[in-house]
């Protein structure tokens, strides 16, 4: 199967990490794939890391994106010739078999999304942590907005025809800024896409203290917004969005505050929790209570 692959790679003033980024995917053993980067006009040597790539499968757009990654992704999806279409993050990279690996998938099975594990690279703390995605289940919609995202946009794919005949994009809105990508999966889950996960560690998602993840109060701000916007205007499985809301948002407390302990920041993390308490002391104190303490020893990186 010699499916084409198009690579979406936003950057801004990421040229310290872009090189290793665009070499992850020169260096793929499937070849059929072309890399489409979109710059937001970057300050730094940037340009010069791209020019150094002499590979034709390469092209490069540039854009104002006003600080809205969603506007890059589009760019780079509107201008893809590909049957599916991959997402990587220029600070992130791939090993070498990933699309080898995804491709042989895709041979063997039908589905529309498709995602791998990676590592969590801590370049702070210079550790690393499995991270696992999935598992798809029944309802997946609900799922995913019930129980929290799922998926990463360095490890997915989704294909192209899917996305077309759909009219998906990402959502440009800015109160969606940090959590674009968990909207997309919940419309394409809510379009009833076919998702499929694979166990393969194929990739490293990289922590360096400059990611849009880890401004974690606009993180938090914008997660809110996105929940509340799919509770109330979105889904069609509950016609109680407030007494649902008051169930999900202690999940998304402990949700940042497992994100916080990853990042080997229990001060951090304890702070965090001692400011949900003074917000949402009931739930908050219901869910903590159950969990804290099993999952801070046993969280699934």
């Amino acid at each position: 199967m010699n499916q084409l692959i198009s690579v979406i790679l936003p950057t801004y003033n990421h040229a310290s990490f872009l090189k290793n980024a665009i070499s992850s995917v020169i260096e793929q053993e499937y070849k059929n794939w072309e890399l489409i980067i979109v710059d937001n006009h970057s300050t730094d040597d940037t340009d010069e890391v791209i020019i150094s790539f002499n590979d034709k499968r390469i092209r490069y757009f540039k854009i104002h994106n006003n600080g809205v990654i969603a506007a890059s992704r589009n760019l780079g999806i509107l201008n893809s010739n590909g049957d599916w279409i991959a997402f990587l993050d220029s600070d992130d990279l791939w090993y070498p078999n990933k699309l080898s690996i995804i491709v042989n998938e895709i041979s063997k099975n039908t589905f529309d999304v498709i995602c791998s594990n990676e590592y969590l690279n801590n370049k702070i703390i210079n550790k690393k942590n499995k991270l696992s995605y999935g598992p798809f289940v029944k309802d997946f919609y609900r799922d995913l907005l019930v129980n929290g995202n799922k998926l990463s946009p360095s490890s997915t794919l989704v294909r192209a025809e899917f996305i077309k005949k759909k009219s998906i994009l990402f959502n440009e809105s800015i109160d969606f800024i940090t959590v674009e990508d968990y909207d997309f999966w919940l419309n394409l889950a809510n379009s009833n896409a076919r998702f499929f996960f694979i166990k393969n560690i194929l990739g490293e998602y990289i922590i360096h203290g400059n990611n849009n993840s880890t401004k974690l109060k606009l993180h938090r701000e914008n997660l809110v917004k996105l929940i509340r916007y799919h509770l109330f205007f979105v889904q069609k499985f509950t016609l109680k969005p407030e007494q649902t809301w008051k169930k999900i948002l202690p999940k998304i407390q402990f949700m940042e505050f497992s994100q916080i302990l990853r990042e080997e920041n229990r001060y951090k993390a304890i702070k965090y929790y001692l400011y949900v308490i003074i917000k949402s002391p009931t739930y908050t104190l219901i869910f903590f209570n159950k969990y804290l303490f099993k999952k801070i020893h046993n969280i699934n990186f």
